[in-house]
């Protein structure tokens, strides 16, 4: 199982603010090739049997929200094209996603 773990960035402060608004951007997004079940501020979602998206929200150090998604699959290959697919539509948006402290490969 492979499992990688991102945080959302953004270099214009107002956009911070504005995190919970991503995750129902990420919502409508995922709805394209999953079908996303909102619990709260958190999402989850299958885009096969074998993958799975988890997007959540906590507080740093700081008591800064932020948003974290998870990916994880058996197929490294999917994995990737998964968190691009992500990449690109939150670039088009004004954020960023790197990896945080979490990230990990699962065999």
């Amino acid at each position: 199982m492979f499992r990688v773990e991102f945080v959302l960035l953004s270099s214009d402060p107002l956009k911070i603010s504005r995190l919970p608004y991503v995750v129902d951007l990420l919502e409508r997004e995922l709805a394209d090739f999953c079908n996303p079940i909102k619990a709260g501020a958190s999402i989850i979602c299958a885009p096969s049997k074998d993958s799975l998206i988890i997007i959540y929200t906590a507080f740093n150090e700081s008591k800064q929200l932020n948003v974290y998604i998870r990916v994880e699959s058996l197929d490294a290959q999917i994995l990737s094209q998964i968190v691009e697919k992500i990449s690109k539509k939150l670039r088009q948006e004004g954020y960023v996603m790197t990896l945080s402290n979490t990230s990990s490969t699962l065999l």
